[in-house]
């Protein structure tokens, strides 16, 4: 009995309860699940979701990314994305990519250098 109330209880969490908010803009409001941030040396990957203010014209409504930061090197690449048709990387996934990308430098005063600052502090 005991173990069916907690799949219960674990069932109706919602889908967003590791994510907090960690920053805006005109085009979202991103999340990120500080749980999953990971370190190795100056690494640290991080999952975050960004909630978008508008649909994009694929139907897109939010997208989840694992990034990765050079905290050291001030860069950073996706190594998985996906994109959803539902808030909260909820719904349909509409592209995903398993695909690491290439280390970028990050832009100095951008959601990113926010996020970064923030995993890189963890």
């Amino acid at each position: 009995m005991r173990i069916a109330i907690l799949i219960l209880a674990f069932a109706a969490t919602p889908a967003w309860a590791g994510w907090e908010k960690a920053a805006t803009s005109p085009n979202g409001t991103f999340y990120l699940d500080h749980g999953t941030i990971h370190k190795n040396g100056d690494l640290r990957q991080a999952w975050q979701v960004e909630d978008l203010t508008k649909k994009r014209p694929d139907g897109t409504m939010s997208v989840r990314t694992l990034r990765e930061y050079d905290c050291k090197a001030d860069k950073v690449r996706v190594v998985s994305i996906s994109d959803h048709d539902g808030a909260m990387a909820t719904g349909h996934a509409i592209h995903s990519s398993d695909k690491p990308g290439k280390w970028v430098a990050i832009p100095p005063s951008t959601v990113i250098s926010i996020l970064s600052k923030v995993v890189c502090a963890n």
